[in-house]
């Protein structure tokens, strides 16, 4: 199976890709972040960037007030309550995702990277410098950024799964699928590395092989999945490959079409999972931010066009439970780690309840794809929390599987 190089390899590409985001972010005030002293505020500020360069502004702000203080970050990340979280602005009709997902979770992934290169300790103990919040961002970033200084070393890589806290499982088996296609393709830090050092002067403090394999297989990820998580993680590491298929596609002038013709060329026994769990995280990152924008339309049509495009119309389910799993996370990203109180619990209530009953807007053959993607999320918990009902949700609870979780 053959591969366009097209991505992985081209120096012009790379050039290309820092010309748009340095036209995207000539000066951070262009997006209105006044840069201020104060740590939390900074990463508010972060927060309201172009969603491709979030990562790279909270690497920056990270490294900027704590370098080499790792304790000192985990502090200040314990002492700012709800620092991280996304204000929903009334003025600010439009949510998108960071580069890796919500801002809550795409700054964790920052918080890893951050501990895998300040670090000297061995991988059992950063891990424990992680917390599981925020989908384990923490975790993901510290495994990507790992594997790649280990220019993808088998015995690193198996340290993975078995090194993770129980309740963080699923999380673990998406990054060693994330990590997978980094190994046999290309990293995707090869492409936002060179995004935080042209737009935020914050250059890795080493030369990595970006590119360790000089065929690239994109049956290879699948085939050492099954060698290095459980059978029953399986679909988890499954939906890492997709995530990452889906950022190449973020940062690629041909998009999506990028992403199917690579799935394509994959052996038939890897290409359902291939197309599903791609579709499954454009549902996440792209449909969801339609959905909780109001734009109900334009999110249906991503999943229409994306399964048209395929020509796998059976595939659309894998969207729709993706929008689901979306919204949970912008939840949970949202409200999971504030104090409810007598005096706020009405209006979380409120918006809460609306950004759940967004599944109603989806077609009605999905719209129970919609809500059992959501109930994989910590929102299942919030919904029982804040005593809301609705039917949908009340006839798939019986019958839902305790153990799946939207991941990444």
């Amino acid at each position: 199976m053959k591969i366009s190089k097209n991505i992985f390899t081209s120096k012009t590409t790379v050039i290309c890709l820092l010309a748009f985001f340095g036209i995207l972010a000539i000066s951070i005030t262009l997006y209105g972040i006044s840069m201020k002293k104060n740590f939390g505020n900074e990463i508010a500020a972060c927060n309201q960037a172009a969603s491709n360069i979030r990562f790279s502004c909270y690497r920056k702000t990270i490294n900027t007030h704590y370098k080499n203080n790792i304790q000192g970050l985990l502090s200040a990340i314990k002492n700012e309550k709800g620092l991280v979280f996304e204000d929903l602005k009334k003025d600010t009709p439009d949510i998108s995702y960071a580069v890796f997902g919500t801002n809550c979770h795409s700054f964790y992934h920052s918080v890893g990277d951050f501990i895998a290169t300040t670090s000297d300790q061995d991988l059992d103990a950063k891990i424990k410098m992680c917390s599981s919040s925020c989908t384990s961002g923490c975790i993901m970033g510290l495994f990507k950024r790992t594997a790649l200084e280990s220019n993808f070393d088998n015995s690193v890589l198996d340290k993975f799964y078995p090194s993770c806290p129980d309740d963080m499982r699923h999380q673990c088996a998406h990054e060693v699928g994330h990590v997978l296609h980094d190994k046999y393709t290309t990293s995707i830090l090869g492409v936002i590395d060179p995004i935080t050092e042209n737009t935020f002067n914050l250059a890795p403090k080493k030369t990595y092989a970006y590119v360790t394999n000089k065929n690239p297989d994109l049956n290879a990820p699948f085939e050492d999945c099954k060698k290095l998580v459980p059978e029953s993680e399986l679909a988890y590491c499954y939906t890492g490959i997709g995530h990452n298929l889906f950022l190449f596609s973020e940062f690629s002038k041909d998009g999506y079409k990028q992403s199917i013709a690579e799935c394509s060329g994959t052996d038939e026994s890897h290409k359902g999972d291939c197309y599903s769990f791609l579709v499954y995280r454009i549902g996440i990152n792209n449909a969801t931010t339609k959905f909780l924008s109001k734009k109900y339309e334009e999110g249906i049509s991503v999943c229409s066009d994306i399964t048209k495009t395929i020509g796998r119309p059976d595939l659309e389910k894998h969207c729709y439970l993706g929008i689901g799993g979306g919204i949970g996370l912008f939840i949970d990203s949202e409200f999971a780690g504030r104090d409810i109180n007598d005096k706020n619990f009405p209006t979380m209530r409120a918006k809460i309840y609306e950004q759940i009953y967004s599944c109603d807007k989806a077609p009605e053959k999905f719209q129970k794809d919609c809500y059992t993607g959501l109930l994989g999320t910590p929102v299942r918990k919030l919904y029982k929390t804040f005593n809301l009902e609705i039917d949908m949700i009340e006839n798939i609870l019986p019958t839902i599987d305790n153990g799946f979780q939207v991941v990444g």
